[in-house]
């Protein structure tokens, strides 16, 4: 049984109030007496002022002291004023007695006043033949002889009374008063429950004791009515706020009044109203409940079926929230969500009715299997990830176990990754399988080569040493010089069975960087290592020279000069040696004059950081002459050379050059 808290919103206030009013009127109205609530009254014989004033008094139960007043002339004869109480039901035959409370203008009461005043009583319109003319033996005083009460034990059954007050008799009593009539059962009214309020469709067990060897008996109205159990306990199940009353029986048969309980139907919750997803969905769906108050609880039930029937009953609730999260349960085919939701007041306890809806969730396929779990592959080479499933579906290939980045969809998935990966698979049909199969891609590298290279513009190209050279080791090697103008060079070759990696002659007419590339590779486990750069410059070494002559004849005694120059670089440094490699530095500068005593060859060299490994020779022959003869005045032939060789300035081949100066050699 569910009472109402102590601590009451406002909501709930009207509660309060109807519960304090029925506990004000039950304290005098369905108290263990009955009162009168209807009258009637008549003059008998003939007197024009005689009569009842506020006749109706009596009979106003909420002021018991409110009375009608007897009006009759005294002297007259055969005149009597009476007016007739009249009670809501039959007394108890035997059981109940009879009070009337009367009074009147009179300072002081005796006894003695009301020789005037007769009772009896009815049932219905029937007398009961116990006309009593003198009363004063059943009359009590009260208030200090300013009312008094008659009290009659009537041996039959009554539902009336009448009080007459007749002029002949009437003696000292002046404007005789009457206030009310109740019956007074022998039997007290039972001991019963307190009021209580239940939710709809919701029981209650009220309760009720009359005493040792008392009969309860409960009805639906406080007099007449239906008679609805017999017994102490009665479980009711009101469907509306409803009133019961309980009556105690003795074994004599004496039944006592009415005592009544309300039992208060108190308002649920209204119906939950929410929408579900119209269109198939996929993954954990939030319903919002529209109108939603504080206060409340929310009961879930999800039963989910698909092909087979039932898959999964489930409940749980939610607390002062107006949302709730319907899980998806990741089904291999599709699956409908019956979802149903019934709010619950959190201070009364009381539920609404439970609201149904129904929405699907896409079917997810299930789990892949796998061609391995791991496969281990060398650093820059690839491997097929393949998938497999008894059934059509839709291969998704992930960086995570969730979420994370879509990589690839479908069966076959080739990878080729640069550290150690771990990949997800995931299968699905409208939805994807929340469990991904992982599959490790194990990446093995082959130890990066440890190699220095010199600083500072180098002129020679150097030797390089690999350091952790291993004798299975090959080196992979990439030149790479870029100009700051003109096409880069670019070359590539394989060192094997050496931690040497001899460069190739790099001759480059301005400085140039060099981007040196070796990679190490394992013949025995086919992997490689990481492509390790680095960096060094080569100065410029500009080219072969050009002379303004290759030979020419000169007297003995005379000189000439010769012009040596680098064709379109005037910046380039030229310098005169007596070899056509080492040998002695005679000049430095475009324009040597020599003064040979004997024919001599010069070797000329171009260059800018570096210099250009192959110099040009021009070739000073002397003659014994009989007449000198100025350099300006050359025989023809000596000039028209001179011309041919300006003309004709190509920078040779290395090779064909080194090959030429050995056999002049």
């Amino acid at each position: 049984m569910k009472q109402i808290p102590y601590v009451i919103t406002r909501k709930y206030l009207f509660f309060l109030i109807l519960f304090f009013l029925t506990n004000l009127i039950t304290g005098k109205v369905f108290s263990q007496y009955i009162y009168a609530t209807q009258q009637t009254n008549q003059v008998n014989g003939l007197c024009v002022l005689c009569g009842i004033t506020a006749p109706d008094a009596p009979i106003n139960n909420s002021d018991l002291d409110d009375y009608s007043t007897f009006t009759i002339t005294a002297g007259l004869l055969g005149v009597s004023v009476e007016q007739t109480l009249i009670f809501s039901d039959l007394s108890n035959n035997g059981c109940d007695s009879l009070v009337i409370g009367i009074g009147s203008s009179n300072a002081v009461l005796s006894v003695n006043l009301f020789g005037g005043i007769s009772t009896q009583t009815f049932n219905g319109t029937i007398p009961n033949n116990d006309l009593q003319t003198s009363i004063s033996g059943s009359i009590r005083l009260l208030n200090n002889n300013t009312r008094a009460e008659i009290s009659l034990k009537p041996g039959a059954t009554f539902d009336r009374v009448k009080i007459s007050l007749n002029s002949t008799l009437l003696g000292l009593l002046n404007s005789f008063r009457l206030y009310y009539a109740y019956k007074k059962p022998a039997t007290n009214p039972p001991a019963i429950s307190r009021d209580t309020a239940i939710c709809p469709g919701k029981s209650v067990t009220l309760s009720a004791s009359g005493g040792a060897g008392a009969t309860i008996s409960w009805y639906n109205a406080l007099t007449g009515g239906t008679l609805l159990y017999t017994g102490n306990n009665f479980t009711v199940t009101p469907a509306t706020t409803t009133s019961y009353y309980a009556a105690a029986t003795t074994v004599s048969g004496c039944k006592s009044t009415r005592s009544k309980v309300t039992v208060t139907i108190i308002p649920p919750p209204e119906n939950p109203v929410y929408t579900v997803p119209a269109a198939m969905t996929c993954g954990n769906t939030a319903i919002t409940v529209s109108n939603y108050r504080p206060g409340l609880k929310y009961n879930i039930f999800v039963k989910y079926t698909g092909l087979s029937g039932l898959i999964l009953d489930t409940t749980f609730s939610v607390t002062n929230t107006s949302s709730f999260i319907v899980p998806d349960i990741n089904f291999e085919t599709h699956v409908q969500a019956n979802i149903g939701v019934q709010a619950t007041d959190l201070q009364t306890g009381c539920q609404s009715d439970t609201t149904f809806a129904a929405f699907i969730y896409g079917g997810h396929s299930s789990v892949p299997t796998l061609n391995a779990d791991s496969v281990s592959i060398c650093k820059y080479d690839s491997t097929t990830l393949h998938a497999e499933y008894a059934l059509p579906a839709i291969y998704r290939w992930y960086d995570a176990p969730t979420g994370g980045n879509l990589l690839f969809t479908g069966q076959d998935y080739r990878v080729s990754p640069a550290i150690t990966t771990t990949y997800y698979v995931g299968l699905g049909y409208v939805c994807e399988n929340k469990i991904r199969r992982a599959i490790k891609v194990i990446v093995k590298k082959t130890t990066n080569p440890l190699y220095t290279v010199p600083q500072g513009f180098q002129c020679k190209s150097p030797v390089i040493t690999i350091t952790n050279h291993q004798p299975s080791y090959y080196y992979k090697v990439r030149v790479i010089g870029l100009f700051f103008m003109g096409a880069p060079y670019d070359t590539s070759y394989l060192v094997k069975n050496s931690n040497k990696v001899i460069l190739p002659a790099l001759t480059f007419q301005a400085p140039v960087s060099i981007n040196l590339y070796i990679q190490a590779l394992d013949t025995i486990t086919g992997c490689r290592s990481d492509s390790v750069l680095k960096q060094f410059t080569m100065g410029g070494f500009a080219g072969y020279p050009g002379a303004s002559f290759d030979s020419t004849t000169i007297c003995k005694g005379d000189s000439v000069v010769i012009n040596g120059f680098f064709p379109n670089r005037p910046l380039a440094v030229i310098r005169w040696y007596d070899a056509p490699v080492n040998g002695n530095l005679l000049f430095t500068g475009n324009n040597f004059k020599a003064k040979p005593t004997a024919t001599k060859t010069y070797y000329i060299s171009a260059g800018f950081e570096c210099e250009y490994p192959v110099r040009r020779p021009v070739k000073v022959k002397v003659n014994n002459c009989v007449t000198k003869t100025s350099h300006n005045r050359q025989p023809a032939a000596a000039r028209s050379n001179a011309r041919i060789h300006l003309s004709t300035n190509p920078t040779p081949d290395l090779r064909q050059v080194k090959t030429n100066t050995n056999k002049r050699k």
